[in-house]
């Protein structure tokens, strides 16, 4: 059962399995998996529990053998979690097919993996942002987590994503009371369903504008975050506004002057309060997408957060550090496919305690993710690794995975099902044959009785052993 406000306690959740991931047996596939893993308690790197999750987007899984190397890649991470992109339900945006997410999703659940169902919430509405300040469109977020959670009953929990304004703009009281709301509404569906709920956030060490010395706030800043900063004049943004002792610095030509302006955190300019959501129990985990390969821009955030945690009486093994293991776009100009930042970061972060990583992302077309997985896991003192941060497997601070599959409802006889479509298959590696009509759950996608059965004989194997 969920601690509010904290980590996933290890009590059984509906369907899951009795045993720890570390007491399964070995004996199964022999190539790189969960089950192959000594935990070493003698390893300075090693953990008890932490997340480790690759975010998997619908440009991963388009062919079986895509969809294999990369889960190949997760477990060679010694990675515990996967947050798998929803396909579009109903009409509700999403990206990719229910054929492909399901077969996914199965072959996380067939290793062990804790898999989580991500949602992009302003973007339900694609291509117009969803306005999370109406509360028929609070109704319509949750109700789309929702439907995730019984199309995909498998699945053990929501990562939400886009949960924020699309814009950079002065705070908003009423947009972030929306979007807070938004998350409050989805927490209680999640809490009835028994499952995890994870949300994203822009970073806080990204400052922003918020305010012009002394005491002039711009918009609706929070009213903690006023009492925070004032609390100490050595807080982290009012130290990064210091300029030669002055104390205060010229932010450049903002709004046509040149005045001195307070900073905040990023995420409260796209009306965000992740403070007030792990406060008040409204998710278990925040992950910060501070996607930088640069290392003291990451000692930074990790700094910032500590004192918001601790200040909101949160606790820091909420937060999730958000790696970037991508190329420069234009949202992150200092992130890079760099394996020797994630591992500091890696341990900046176990230094501060928070409760685990996220990478986004593993398994993008044409790249090779071969250099991450061996700076995170191979102990060879030639690539500069000798002590890597992942020597062994450990369980998932989300708790412990259900050992139900995911055999979802399709679209065919009764238009209210919610998928929207047929299952179709694309996938050149598919067997022929595949038909959509009528098909409801407990019904076998075609072609998929030979995964199906190997997962259920894995699935009594681990019964039997508990």
């Amino acid at each position: 059962k969920r601690r509010r406000g904290g980590a996933v306690a290890k009590k059984k959740r509906r369907g899951s399995v009795k045993k720890a991931a570390t007491d399964r047996p070995t004996d199964r596939l022999d190539r790189p998996t969960m089950t192959n893993r000594a935990a070493s308690t003698d390893s300075p790197q090693s953990h008890s529990a932490e997340l480790r999750a690759a975010w998997v987007a619908h440009d991963s899984l388009e062919t079986s053998s895509s969809r294999q190397s990369l889960m190949n890649t997760i477990l060679s991470s010694r990675l515990n979690s996967v947050f798998v992109a929803a396909p579009p339900l109903g009409s509700n945006w999403g990206e990719g097919t229910v054929e492909h997410f399901v077969e996914f999703v199965n072959l996380a659940k067939g290793e062990g993996m804790v898999v989580l169902g991500w949602i992009s919430n302003f973007k339900r509405t694609h291509p117009t942002p969803a306005d999370l300040s109406s509360p028929s469109e609070r109704d319509e977020q949750a109700k789309w987590a929702e439907d995730v959670m019984e199309a995909f009953p498998c699945l053990d929990g929501i990562a939400i994503d886009y949960i924020r304004y699309p814009k950079w703009e002065p705070s908003s009281e009423v947009k972030n009371n929306g979007v807070t709301e938004t998350v409050r509404r989805i927490r209680e569906v999640t809490d009835a369903a028994d499952k995890v709920l994870l949300s994203t956030c822009f970073p806080a060490a990204t400052v922003t504008f918020r305010g012009i010395r002394p005491s002039q706030w711009e918009g609706q800043v929070p009213q903690w975050y006023q009492q925070w900063y004032n609390s100490d004049a050595s807080n982290y943004f009012a130290l990064e506004a210091k300029d030669g002792g002055t104390g205060i610095v010229n932010q450049g030509n903002v709004n046509g002057t040149d005045r001195p302006y307070l900073l905040g955190p990023s995420f409260m300019s796209y009306q965000q309060d992740p403070l007030t959501w792990m406060k008040k129990g409204y998710v278990d985990h925040v992950t910060p997408m501070q996607y930088t390969a640069d290392v003291d821009v990451m000692k930074k955030e990790i700094e910032a957060w500590s004192s918001l945690t601790s200040y909101n009486g949160a606790d820091m093994s909420q937060v999730n550090l958000g790696l970037g293991w991508m190329d420069e776009p234009t949202s992150f100009p200092d992130s890079a496919f760099d394996p020797s930042s994630i591992v500091a970061h890696v341990r900046n972060g176990r230094g501060a305690g928070v409760g685990g990583y996220t990478f986004f992302r593993m398994g993008i077309p044409g790249i090779d993710d071969t250099p991450l997985v061996e700076a995170l896991t191979v102990p060879v003192a030639s690539n500069g690794y000798a002590d890597p941060p992942f020597p062994d497997y450990v369980d998932s601070t989300l708790g412990v995975p259900s050992m139900e599959l995911c055999v979802a409802k399709f679209v065919g006889a009764d238009p209210e099902d919610g998928i929207d479509g047929e299952l179709q298959s694309g996938d050149p590696d598919a067997a022929s044959g595949a038909s959509g009509g009528g098909r409801q759950y407990g019904a076998s996608p075609p072609g998929h009785s030979m995964l199906l059965s190997a997962l259920l004989l894995s699935a009594m194997r681990w019964a039997l052993r508990s």
